[in-house]
């Protein structure tokens, strides 16, 4: 065998060896903080759900019993709930990848229409106050981008609301890169009383799926969420009604 043929397989052996090296401790690595792909699960239909049911039982201050308003709806079983301070609220967060957070779901009472409209004049009320709405909810970032504002669809259920995007940057002396957030925002009101609910919903771009506030629409774990969304005692007792 000639000195360059074998100084090619000798070079060939190292590279493969290195290689396999390489791929063992990155797996090692990635196992020890969850980074690895076959751990990322999503949502399928089929897979198993649990009934979320916003009750009275859930301890509330006197303050807070007075804005209770009756919802329930699905979600994954693979994702997390985390009710908010004193029963009034509602935290979701899907399942990590590499780490991060990938899905985050927020669902708290809101009340904002004029005493007694009704219809066209309360969704009228919230269109007049959306853009203070959406500012607000995005006044804690510098990074915050409104992409639209108005009336939009939240499953087969008309609702008015907004699409946003923002960089969400690490602590300081955290380390680490800015990841970037898009979201919708829903303000859902029940086919009486002036009281509804204010439905945040957030991708990162830690999942591969998201890419747009647009994909949060597409996501099985979310259209599972917004599809079985019932809000009031009429729904509740009679099944979505449409308004």
């Amino acid at each position: 065998m000639s000195k360059s043929r074998t100084t090619f397989y000798t070079g060939l052996v190292i590279i493969v060896t290195f290689g396999i090296t390489i791929y063992a401790q990155w797996n090692e690595i990635s196992d020890a903080f969850g980074w690895n792909e076959a751990e990322y699960v999503t949502y399928a239909e089929g897979d198993p759900v649990v009934h979320f049911v916003n009750s009275r039982d859930r301890p509330a201050s006197a303050q807070n019993a007075a804005r209770f308003i009756p919802f329930e709806f699905d979600y994954p079983a693979s994702w997390d709930d985390w009710p908010g301070r004193e029963g009034t609220t509602v935290f979701l967060t899907g399942p990590k990848y590499r780490g991060a957070d990938t899905r985050m779901l927020m669902i708290a009472p809101v009340m904002l229409t004029r005493p007694g409209a009704q219809g066209e004049q309360r969704r009228e009320s919230i269109r007049e106050v959306m853009d203070q709405i959406a500012t607000s909810f995005g006044g804690s970032s510098q990074d915050f981008q409104l992409l639209s504002s108005g009336p939009q669809m939240l499953g087969d259920r008309e609702t008015t609301g907004f699409r946003f995007a923002y960089l969400e940057r690490p602590d300081p002396g955290e380390g680490g890169d800015p990841m970037r957030l898009f979201g919708r925002g829903d303000i859902v009101f029940p086919a009486e009383g002036d009281l509804g609910i204010y439905v945040i919903a957030l991708g990162t771009e830690a999942a591969p799926e998201f890419f747009t506030s647009a994909d949060i629409d597409d996501d099985p774990g979310f259209t599972l969420i917004f599809d079985t969304l019932r809000i009031g005692e009429a729904e509740l007792a009679h099944g979505k009604a449409a308004e």
